[in-house]
């Protein structure tokens, strides 16, 4: 009988990452979560994720095929083994996640992912009374 992986497990390193634990980091051993990253030097963070792809019978709860991570970066597919060493450096919140891809269609200039951008900027700041 071949179980999923408990997503608790999955996300072991995120959060300890998140909390500040500083789970070692193995080239080739990528890890699920959410992350941002910059595509130069200066450019916007973009986001990026790390996700389990798995195929469970729902008949018997069992794993259908093998699991599988798969990567995403600014919404193309990548390796997730080439990028992990360098997505694993920043990882952000669920929340986070979920702002900077809002941002990301809200603000034209961070379409441009190679050239310098300062998000301060484009932030509105409340005026205080």
């Amino acid at each position: 009988m071949r179980q999923p992986t408990p997503l608790s497990n999955l996300l072991r390193w995120h959060r300890d990452s998140l909390v500040g634990k500083r789970p070692p980091i193995h080239e080739n051993d990528p890890h699920m979560g959410w992350f941002k990253v910059r595509m130069v030097r200066g450019g916007p963070y973009v986001p990026a994720r790390i996700w389990i792809d798995r195929e469970i019978c729902p008949l018997t709860g069992e794993l259908a095929c093998d699991e599988r991570l798969l990567c995403e970066i600014d919404g193309e597919r990548r390796d997730v083994r080439r990028e992990w060493a360098w997505l694993s450096k920043n990882p952000i919140s669920k929340a986070e996640y979920d702002e900077l891809c809002s941002l990301r269609q809200s603000i034209e200039a961070m379409a441009a992912t190679h050239a310098p951008f300062n998000l301060q900027e484009h932030v509105i700041r409340p005026i205080c009374p």
